[in-house]
């Protein structure tokens, strides 16, 4: 009998044993991980935006993180999605969240519990600690419901600069809150009030949230449906939006430049539409008759040239010139002695026409002028003329 029991002892020592050894295989086939949390600062004002980040690298490839709702009391959290980064074969697995304090004072954030999930192997809880946050209280003259961080504004209107009265019309405004917690985005309506010349309907709103490497943005979209009742400009309403700027430590504000626009009624329309084709009209008409004019001015003018070119003698270089100073509107039979100081129109003369001139002028009454001579001349005034 004794020797049984020594060696059921021996037979449950050996299996302990190899429970110990296969164990210890299974720990040394885990692949070690590196942790990295951090917080974008330690100190900051009521609601205004932490971002913390927790990094995970490994190098599973097919690791993955369980992460519980992060939720606290006198806290807004927004998770980020999961992000994978593959490089120099490692993996980065990283999540973020976005945190809003409420409560001036110092705090500490209990981040959600964590699980490491590798390809094979056992699942890890991370060991992850309580960061600490130093909340500074807001001025006393930030009201609580003034959003804390930076906005912006920008419209699009697609109707263009005119507009008929009594027509749909919508405007669209977007509102950006970088860094806003979503509760303290501003809203419009109370800047969106009909008047005597603008009939506001209901708006349309939709909210979108932008997360990026460095922060959070919520986004509101206004669609506002109005119609204008009178005739003239369009005062749309002037939106403006004051904030807690963080950085800073001051109040900042932002304004919307709202679009110009003209409205008319259908018969006014019509009426400054006709009075435009009309005007036109008679540009146009006006624009055909002096291009015309023009057209057959130079007309005239080359057929005086040519009138020019084919004379002989005196008397038809004499009617060439005449034609020539109707058509430059010089008057008819005009001295030949002032068409140097008439073409040349408060320049300075011409001291080839002058001479030319001289030379037709000699040869008027001279009975021996010769054909060589009224050539010369011709070829000369042409020069000049043309």
């Amino acid at each position: 009998m004794a020797t049984v029991k020594k060696d059921s002892q021996i037979i449950i020592l050996l299996i302990c044993s190899l429970l110990s050894i296969l164990s210890s295989s299974i720990v040394s086939a885990e692949k070690p991980i590196s942790v990295k949390l951090s917080q974008s600062s330690q100190q900051v004002w009521q609601r205004q935006q932490v971002l913390i980040t927790l990094e995970v690298v490994t190098d599973d490839p097919f690791s993955r993180l369980e992460v519980d709702i992060f939720s606290q009391n006198g806290f807004s959290v927004t998770a980020f999605d999961l992000q994978r980064i593959e490089s120099n074969k490692h993996t980065t697995l990283t999540i973020k969240w976005a945190v809003f304090p409420f409560i001036a004072g110092k705090q500490a954030l209990k981040l959600p519990r964590v699980r490491y999930r590798p390809n094979s192997g056992r699942m890890q809880t991370l060991a992850l600690k309580a960061l600490p946050l130093n909340v500074r209280r807001l001025p006393l003259y930030v009201p609580p419901t003034m959003p804390v961080g930076k906005i912006s504004l920008k419209n699009s209107w697609e109707k263009g600069w005119l507009v008929i009265t009594h027509n749909l019309l919508e405007w669209q405004v977007t509102v950006k809150g970088k860094g806003v917690a979503k509760q303290f985005m501003p809203p419009l309506s109370r800047q969106l009030e009909s008047t005597d010349a603008i009939e506001i309907l209901p708006l349309q709103k939709s909210d979108k949230t932008i997360k990026t490497v460095t922060d959070l943005t919520h986004q509101r979209h206004y669609i506002i449906p109005l119609k204008v009742r009178s005739n003239g400009f369009v005062n749309l309403p002037k939106i403006e939006i004051q904030y807690f700027e963080p950085i800073s430590g001051k109040l900042a504000k932002t304004h919307l430049s709202p679009p110009f626009v003209i409205a008319l009624n259908r018969w006014l329309l019509g009426f400054i539409f006709l009075l435009f084709v009309a005007l036109l009209s008679v540009f146009l008409f006006m624009l055909v008759t002096k291009i015309k004019h023009v057209f057959n001015k130079q007309k005239k003018q080359k057929q005086a040239i040519r009138q020019l070119s084919q004379a002989t003698n005196y008397q038809q270089i004499r009617a060439a010139l005449n034609q020539y100073a109707l058509v430059k509107g010089w008057g008819e039979n005009v001295a030949l002695k002032t068409l140097p100081m008439l073409k040349a129109q408060g320049g300075v003369t011409s001291v080839l026409l002058e001479e030319t001139i001289n030379k037709l002028l000699a040869i008027q009454f001279s009975q021996k002028s010769s054909g060589v001579e009224i050539i010369e001349i011709k070829n000369d005034l042409l020069q000049c003329l043309r």
